[in-house]
């Protein structure tokens, strides 16, 4: 807490970090099932950290933080690609939104999120079979 944050804020922020960390393995589940390499998956749950901390206001403690970090990877997701692929042919913008919810879907009625990360790390797991 710094001397011109007030307590309430302080409070926040740290709730904002608790609930960022949380999403971690979830985020990376969700952006690996749509990406496939772990290196741009790396950056773009790099990013999408920042903007969940540079957004932190705008999201409301008490509500789903998973939904709201999901969509925001979302963007993240299509931002990237949109850098990455200039005058390549992608996916149809609603194909990727249906793929996009079936891997949140499929990430929130698993335990946890659990198989989708097992599945998504033991990629990139030196020496792991594919």
């Amino acid at each position: 807490m710094t001397q011109t944050e007030p307590p309430d804020s302080a409070n926040s922020a740290e709730e904002h970090v608790r609930l960022i960390a949380q999403a971690q393995r979830r985020l990376y589940a969700f952006i690996f099932a749509l990406v496939r390499r772990p290196a741009d998956v790396d950056d773009i749950l790099q990013e999408t950290n920042v903007v969940l901390w540079r957004k932190r206001e705008t999201f409301e403690l008490g509500t789903n933080f998973f939904a709201w970090a999901y969509s925001v990877a979302r963007i993240q997701v299509l931002a990237h690609r949109s850098r990455q692929h200039r005058g390549v042919f992608l996916l149809d913008e609603k194909l990727f939104e249906e793929l996009a919810e079936a891997a949140r879907t499929e990430l929130e009625y698993s335990i946890g999120g659990k198989w989708l990360w097992d599945i998504a790390w033991s990629g990139c797991r030196p020496g792991s079979r594919s």
